[in-house]
C-alpha cells in the first residue's frame, strides 16, 4: 500500500510528524474529510503527514479491536516503509480515533510499541472522541438495560462481545477493554510514551459512548 495513495494531506516534503485517523464503526476515511480540510483552509501546510485508515471501512468493524488494531498497525507500518523510500523520515506521530476507532488505536498502539517503533519515532499526541473506554454495557435499572445489553453484545459480532465487555481476551480470562487498561500491557506502556493524550466524550446523546456525569476520576 503506497502513503501517497491514502493520505489526504502528503505535507511538505520537510515534514516529519505523521497523524493518523482511524475512524469509528461502520465508518469509513471520508468520515475525516471535514477535519482535513478544515485544517488545510484554516492553517495551509501544517508540516502534517496525514493518514486516514481504510482497512477497517464499514462492515471491516465488526472483526473486533484485536483485529482492526493489526490493521491499523500494519497500515502506519506501510505508510512509514513508504515514506521511508521516498526519503521522507518520519520523526513524530500522533493518533485521533472516533468512537470505536479510540479503543482500535490503543490496541495499534500496543502492537507499534511492542515493535520498537516508539524508541525512534517520537508519540506526541493521542485523541479520542466519543470513545466507550469503559465499554457500553449499562447499569440494569430496567428491562430496556437488560435489553440493551444482551442484544447489543450479539448483534454486533466481535466488536459487540468486546464493548459489552463479555469476551475473553487471549485466554486471559480477562475482557480485552480490561487487558487495555492493565498497566503491566504492552498497550498502556504503549499510550503513557504519548505527550500528550486527550479524551473528549459525551454526557449525553451518543448512546454507545455516553461518559457518566458521575464517572469516578
Amino acid at each position: 500500500m503506497k502513503a501517497p495513495q491514502i493520505d489526504k494531506n502528503p505535507g511538505p516534503p520537510e515534514s516529519d510528524h505523521l497523524c493518523v485517523l482511524v475512524h469509528g464503526l461502520w465508518g469509513n476515511p471520508s468520515h475525516w474529510n471535514s477535519l482535513i480540510d478544515t485544517v488545510e483552509s484554516r492553517h495551509g501546510p501544517t508540516g502534517l503527514h496525514i493518514l486516514a485508515c481504510k482497512s477497517n471501512a464499514g462492515q471491516y468493524t465488526y472483526d473486533g479491536i484485536e483485529t482492526g488494531g493489526e490493521r491499523v498497525a500494519r497500515e502506519i507500518e506501510e505508510a512509514l516503509e513508504e515514506y521511508g523510500r521516498e526519503g521522507v523520515e518520519i520523526k513524530k506521530i500522533s493518533i485521533i480515533g472516533y468512537s470505536l476507532g479510540g479503543l482500535i488505536s490503543r490496541y495499534a498502539i500496543g502492537l507499534l510499541y511492542s515493535k520498537g517503533y516508539f524508541q525512534r519515532i517520537r508519540p506526541v499526541n493521542y485523541t479520542s472522541f466519543a470513545t466507550p473506554h469503559l465499554g457500553v454495557r449499562t447499569p440494569l435499572l430496567g428491562w430496556h438495560n437488560h435489553v440493551w445489553n444482551v442484544l447489543g453484545a450479539r448483534t454486533l459480532s466481535v466488536s459487540g462481545r468486546q464493548l459489552f465487555l463479555i469476551d475473553k481476551f487471549r485466554g486471559t480470562d480477562r475482557p480485552l477493554l480490561d487487558v487495555l487498561a492493565d498497566k503491566n500491557s504492552v498497550f498502556f506502556k504503549g499510550l503513557m510514551m504519548f505527550e500528550n493524550k486527550a479524551l473528549y466524550a459525551n454526557t449525553f446523546q451518543k448512546l454507545t459512548s455516553n461518559t457518566s456525569k458521575t464517572m469516578p476520576r
